[in-house]
């Protein structure tokens, strides 16, 4: 009962902050209900998805560092393997829950798609027009593509804190590199997603699904490489 109050008390705090992102960010004339999802992405993800999950990512995790609960696990494989079930436990929840929120929002807009018009915001940025988009692998591209930036920034806060024993140097870390990286262009953030550019060529499978798989598996397995760990 009380995790489902956390719950819903995240999912209004995210409707809040996806309501203002979207109209204080994006010119209502030119948008539609579908902005409200890309608006969380593209460079976003460093200023809006990376700190949600880190924050509330810690809301989920904090008993897994409670000292009560360290000492009943039987060794430190252990414990970092509760760590990272509860990172992807946490990665669905958050995940669900801003898309639930982005389609509560979506709503105020009426107006679900207009990318094929030239009114859209969809135009002025690619100056193109889309007049066919498939719905249902929009939303797999966005759940799929958000659930890896949640994970993959929740992993590295743990990977830092499990390394260096400072859970804060970790969330500042992360959001920090996340920032350098997308102002710099990483290939990874800029062709991920479903930001708008995404849709005016090829979708990479290489850098939606394969390197963010890849990148889970080498921050698990930093964490793995950690021998001794001391929680005292």
């Amino acid at each position: 009962m009380k995790k489902l109050k956390t719950i819903i008390k995240i999912y209004f705090l995210l409707c809040i902050l996806v309501f203002f992102q979207s109209f204080f960010g994006l010119k209502k004339k030119y948008a539609c209900g579908i902005d409200v999802f890309v608006r969380t992405q593209g460079l976003a993800v460093w200023y809006f998805i990376v700190p949600i999950s880190v924050i509330i990512g810690f809301v989920f995790l904090k008993n897994e560092m409670n000292y009560n609960m360290i000492v009943r696990k039987k060794n430190i494989k252990e414990i970092w393997l509760d760590i990272l079930l509860n990172i992807f436990h946490s990665g669905y929840i958050i995940t669900f829950l801003l898309f639930l929120s982005c389609e509560t929002i979506a709503v105020l807009y009426g107006n679900f798609y207009k990318w094929d018009e030239t009114t859209s915001l969809f135009y002025m940025l690619t100056r193109g027009t889309l007049n066919y988009l498939n719905l249902k692998f929009f939303i797999f591209m966005y759940l799929v593509s958000t659930f890896f930036y949640v994970v993959i920034s929740q992993l590295l806060v743990q990977v830092i804190w499990w390394w260096t024993g400072n859970y804060v140097m970790g969330m500042l870390v992360t959001i920090g590199l996340f920032a350098v990286l997308i102002r710099n262009g990483l290939p990874w953030l800029m062709r991920s997603g479903v930001y708008y550019d995404i849709w005016t060529a090829p979708i990479s499978n290489f850098y939606q699904f394969i390197f963010p798989i890849l990148l889970i598996v080498v921050l698990i397995g930093l964490g793995y490489l950690k021998r001794k760990r001391d929680f005292l």
